[in-house]
């Protein structure tokens, strides 16, 4: 076989007789360096026939024959693959690679079965499992069961190790898939390891030297920047061909010579064909065709020529077939009776090339006859068997019983593995608390305040002024029958804020922090703020800041560093006002530092202002201490739900947990494993899947609430707050062991101690700090692990009727922590309310969400005339990413909270439905709001590198937006999407991609389908001149985001290849010219200005063509490669 493809193929100047012509290899260039087309001198054949094609069947079934012993061949699925028996000194497969090159080159069929596989390596993809179950199916599914399988025992019985049994030239070798691979048993742990490295084997390691001489001849028999542009599956079909048969489009492509289409005997011909089994149809094809496999893609081109036999030709032994022209010969009624009754017999003079890589038997009609069908004196090819499965051998080798086990569970293991995973998957929702029909307003009267702690200033409630320490939870009752909301404390001063929106204040006045100019314990109402509803109060070291329920803010007290955000530097400012440059934006959350304050806006902007000098305010290192509020933008895009100020070091919360950090560090405050400061908010990764809830800060430490009730602390333990029985700081977040059998609900940092609530026993733990009595134990001292607070405590739900005084026992409803002071706000036990659940996320507090009460809200406020607020309210939460990005959570067993690189954390169809609400016409107001959001302000301000993977969700939300898929809003709303996209940042843009994967292929398929429409839109806009001058940008974009999808779909395997093709494109543009263009830019020639007019060539971006088209850009390439050479 050797010294026929050396003769045949390029570099010798023999030529080959052959009827009616002499075959030529037409090479251009010295040396051969480009492609070769092959013609036979006067050959007369049909676009895809002809002698041409005769050629690479011969050869196809010469190499295919038992005699060559050039292919291992494979019985359970009748595919080859590389022996490894051949010579690795012999130049064969360089050979057959080259005739491959050929056969590509000249768009011709070699059928040769080999598997996907082959044209995957070729494309430098890597074969998997599915492959080789295409290969050598047995083999697969044990291996495939292998996986599936995660019992030792099993693998114990079984005695598998990482070797395979390998039989060459008649002799038994064992190979080692790793090192000492015979010493390695295989485990329920390294299962997948040992299926990879036996599929690696099998497609790499055993054939790298046939397959490197394979690839070396294929590139020289066909241009690499040619092939490359083929998919796999697209080579496979090209070069063996396809079998999706239409037998309707046969028979109108089947041209007459002597008859007409409505003759008798062609209406019976075909009544016939069509009355035949689907395997008789085959085997008739490959009668008249040499082969089973159709060139191309589909039938539409393939045609057959019957021809009268009469005519001019009084040979009687027609009828008869030239399988290299596809004709078929008819003549005498006598032989068309015949082939009508019985085909298969009707011609013994007919010589048909049977078809390779199929070993099927031949239907009863054809059994008989085969051999008078065949002139050739052997009998149809029959590949090389192969030895028995590598793993059957593996197995019986060690006793055989394994095996039969194994075999035996089929599909069992895997079932039972989904079983158990779906069992796992389907927790159980957590107990939701029904609140009873309480009087809600009586109950908060009875609520009471307790204290302790240190006061410079005398205790709350008296009229001293002189110090006072209160080492155990005594009850304050300054305001009678009212109730306490939130306490707030500065260094020397306390802010009390009621239910009715008033706001108290007493202890030291020198820099004005009281509002009012009455010093002492015995709190006083701020009158300037008496006009306002105030919902949350904050102090710094010797500031305030309250926030009303109109979302504005108002500040007092010390200002040197900028803290009260009044654009002035004033020491002291004694009566509240209001922070201007914030009016207009709807403020939800407010935290004071020592001497810096953290905002939180409706619409996810984060802002900072005062002090800077350790970063506290994470603006960067070129930013001063600022004395008006900043925007944070290093957090935009980021649905936030807390910030938290500790002494100078600031924290964000998002929704899904992720926990960012920054300023001083020099205790380990931050949580990021150093003592450095830092100047930009960090992500604490150690957080990330402990599904951080709330976050309290000191002076100097930290402590955070995970939704199990977990408490993390972190930073300064020189006096034991961080409850880890140490003195030492901690630089990582450390779990407080001691509270770890207990659920705690709220948490709360002192300047140097801690509490936390345990809801189920009703229990106060405090540690830390004790030496001013702020324990609350009763004694004068430090505890460095959690200690009860001393009083009559009881949970919300728990019986103590049985107990003595039980009047006395107290339910706590909220507890805090001041400078040096504790207090808990609380009630009896028969007038409680249940105790406030920190990791409960009120959604008044934490960034606007897009849901259907805040669309309907929306839709009422933007029906109200003359109400520009409402409408500038609406427009600055629809245009925020943040808000987008927290919305449409994946809720279910908290998957949100595994936001990651890889998992969104969004839920796709509550995008889809809340969109397809919008859709309606009582929304059509809001929708064209939201359009004009988008356009506008949203998709432009999109960064190029969002700060965190849960400011990317935007990314996937926007292409749900029904409007996205209207060609009206291509131009201004999904190609400007696709320009975001594409300058994104390397990392980002991968996290992106990630999701893609991990998307549904519906969404996927929508994807990619409304780029393909924006594609066809820009280039018929180009024809028609209606497309602005940035076609070339936004085509480019187009294509340029469906290459990417493209990538992703390789691997994720969410739709067909096909459906990345747009048949619409050869109507469109000139492939040839196209392609042209194509092959200057890659040869780097300039030409002329009307020739290059475009910078946008298509066939940069060949996976939008289907077969055919990649064909005509062959077909130019090779007219191409003969001019130049």
């Amino acid at each position: 076989m050797k010294p026929v493809l050396r003769e045949l193929l390029p570099g010798q100047q023999n030529a080959r007789k052959a009827n009616p012509g002499t075959f030529k290899p037409c090479a251009f260039g010295s040396g051969w360096g480009f492609g070769l087309l092959v013609h036979f001198e006067g050959e007369p054949g049909t676009k895809y026939g002809g002698l041409i094609q005769e050629f690479f069947t011969i050869i196809s079934r010469q190499l295919c024959s038992s005699e060559a012993q050039v292919f291992k061949h494979f019985e359970d699925s009748n595919c080859i693959w590389f022996s490894y028996e051949v010579s690795t000194q012999d130049d064969i497969y360089f050979l057959i690679g080259n005739l491959f090159g050929i056969a590509l080159y000249n768009r011709k069929i070699i059928a040769l079965p080999f598997p996907l596989a082959l044209f995957k390596k070729l494309a430098n993809i890597e074969p998997t499992l599915e492959d080789l179950k295409e290969l050598c199916p047995t083999l697969g599914r044990n291996l495939q069961n292998i996986l599936y399988e995660c019992r030792d025992d099993i693998f114990k019985t079984m005695m598998l190790d990482f070797t395979i049994v390998e039989k060459c030239k008649g002799s038994i070798s064992e190979v080692n898939l790793k090192e000492n691979g015979a010493n390695i048993p295989v485990t329920s742990y390294n299962r997948k390891e040992y299926v990879d490295a036996y599929v690696n084997y099998i497609f790499n390691e055993s054939v790298k030297k046939q397959f490197g001489d394979f690839v070396r001849g294929f590139q020289r028999g066909c241009p690499s920047t040619t092939w490359k542009m083929f998919l796999p599956v697209e080579l496979h079909s090209i070069l063996f061909g396809n079998t999706a048969y239409q037998w309707d489009q046969l028979e109108k492509n089947v041209k007459y010579k002597g008859f007409e289409e409505s003759d008798e005997t062609i209406k019976n011909f075909w009544t016939v064909f069509y009355d035949f089994p689907e395997e008789s149809k085959k085997d008739f094809l490959a009668f008249l065709t040499g082969t089973v496999h159709i060139p191309g893609e589909t039938m539409d081109n393939f045609s057959v020529t019957i021809v009268d036999a009469n005519q001019g030709n009084p040979d009687q032994s027609l009828p008869m077939v030239h399988t290299c022209h596809r004709i078929l010969f008819l003549q005498g009624e006598d032989r068309v009776r015949a082939f009508l009754e019985n085909p298969w017999r009707a011609f013994p003079a007919s010589r048909p090339l049977r078809y390779v890589g199929q070993q099927r038997p031949l239907p009863p009609p054809l059994a008989a006859s085969a051999g008078l069908m065949i002139s050739s004196p052997s009998p149809s090819p029959k590949l090389g068997r192969s030895p028995a499965s590598p793993l059957r051998q593996h197995l019986a080798r060690r006793g055989g019983g394994a095996e039969e086990n194994f075999l035996l569970r089929g599909d069992a293991p895997c079932r039972s593995l989904r079983s158990q995973a779906d069992l796992g998957a389907a927790a159980a929702g957590e107990p939701q608390l029904e609140p009873e029909n309480f009087k809600i307003h009586a109950l908060l009267k009875a609520e009471k305040m307790l204290c302790w702690g240190y006061w410079s200033f005398g205790f709350p409630g008296s009229d001293s002024t002189l110090q006072a320490v209160i080492p155990e939870p005594r009850t304050t009752e300054f305001v009678h029958e009212r109730s306490v909301k939130e306490v707030a404390c500065g260094k020397n001063h306390s802010v009390f804020l009621l239910e009715d929106g008033e706001v108290y204040t007493c202890g030291v006045n020198t820099k004005g922090q009281l509002g009012h100019e009455r010093e002492g314990g015995k709190p006083e109402q701020i009158d300037a703020l008496a006009d306002q509803h105030i919902v949350h109060v904050a102090c710094g070291e010797s500031h305030n800041v309250a926030l009303s329920d109109q979302g504005q803010l108002f500040s007092w007290g010390a200002g040197s560093d900028g803290q009260l955000g009044l654009t002035t530097t004033e020491d002291a400012v004694t009566i509240p006002r209001l922070i201007k440059k914030l009016n207009q934006e709807m403020i939800l959350q407010v935290s004071c530092g020592n001497w810096h304050c953290l905002a939180l806006a409706a619409d996810g902007q984060f802002f900072a202002w005062g002090q800077n000098n350790y970063g506290q305010l994470g603006l960067g290192k070129e930013f001063p201490s600022q004395n008006t509020p900043q925007r944070v933008r290093s957090l935009d895009g980021i649905p936030l739900c807390q910030v938290a100020a500790g002494g100078a070091h600031s924290f964000a919360l998002s929704l899904s947990g992720a926990v960012f950090g920054w300023g001083k560090n020099t205790s380990g405050q931050l949580g990021l494993s150093d003592e450095k400061d830092r100047e930009c908010p960090c992500h604490v990764k150690l957080l990330r899947t402990q599904k951080v809830v709330y976050i309290s800060c000191g002076n100097e430490h930290t402590a955070v609430l995970t939704k199990s009730g977990g408490v993390f602390t972190f930073g300064a333990g020189s006096c034991g707050q961080l409850g880890h029985d140490s003195l030492n700081d901690e630089v990582n977040p450390r779990r407080v062991l001691e509270l770890m059998g207990s659920e705690v609900s709220q948490v709360a940092c002192g300047r140097q101690h801690t509490l936390a609530f345990v809801p189920s026993s009703g229990m106060i733990y405090a540690f830390g700090c004790g030496t001013k009595g702020q324990l609350g134990n009763g004694h004068i001292c430090s505890l460095k692990c959690p200690s009860p607070v001393k009083g009559h405590w009881a949970a919300y739900d728990e019986q103590i009727s049985g107990r003595a005084e039980a009047c006395t026992y107290y339910i706590v409803k909220h507890i805090f922590s001041g400078e040096d002071q504790s207090f808990v706000i609380c009630s009896e036990k028969e007038n409680s309310l249940p105790a406030d659940d920190f990791r409960t996320v009120n959604q008044s507090d934490h960034t606007c969400l897009i849901n259907d009460n805040t669309i309907d809200m929306w839709r009422q406020k933007l029906c109200e005339r003359n109400n520009s607020n409402s409408v500038n309210e609406v427009v600055q939460i629809l245009s925020s990413a943040a808000c987008w990005n927290g919305s449409f959570l994946e809720k279910k067993i908290d998957e949100h909270f595994k936001t990651s690189p890889k998992i969104p954390g969004i839920d796709l169809n509550c995008t889809r439905v809340m969109f397809n609400k919008l859709m309606t016409s009582q929304h059509s107001t809001l929708r064209d709001q939201i359009l004009k959001s988008f356009e506008s302000f949203l998709i432009p301000q999109l960064p190029s590198s969002p700060p965190d993977v849960e400011a990317m969700r935007i990314y996937l939300i926007l292409p749900e937006f029904p409007l996205f898929q209207d060609s009206k809003y291509y131009v201004t709303l999904t190609l400007p999407l696709a320009t975001a996209i594409l300058r994104l940042d390397k990392n980002p843009s991968k996290v992106l991609e990630n999701w893609w994967s991990q998307v549904c292929p519906e969404y996927f398929l929508r994807l990619v389908d409304v780029y393909k429409d924006a594609v066809v839109y820009l280039l018929n806009g180009k024809k028609t001149l209606q497309i602005p001058v940035l076609y070339s940008s936004y085509i480019t974009a187009a294509l340029k985001l469906l290459e990417k999808l493209h990538k992703v779909n390789q691997k994720a395997n969410h739709i067909e290849y096909d459906k990345f093709y747009i048949p619409e494109i050869s109507n469109l543009i000139d492939i040839q010219e196209d392609y042209l263009m194509w092959f200057l830019n890659q040869a780097k020639v300039k030409a002329r200005p009307s020739i290059m007019q475009d910078s946008v060539t298509l066939c940069s971006y060949p996976f939008i063509f289907d077969a055919q088209a990649k064909t005509k850009m062959l077909q130019t390439d090779a007219k191409l490669q003969m001019q130049t050479g």
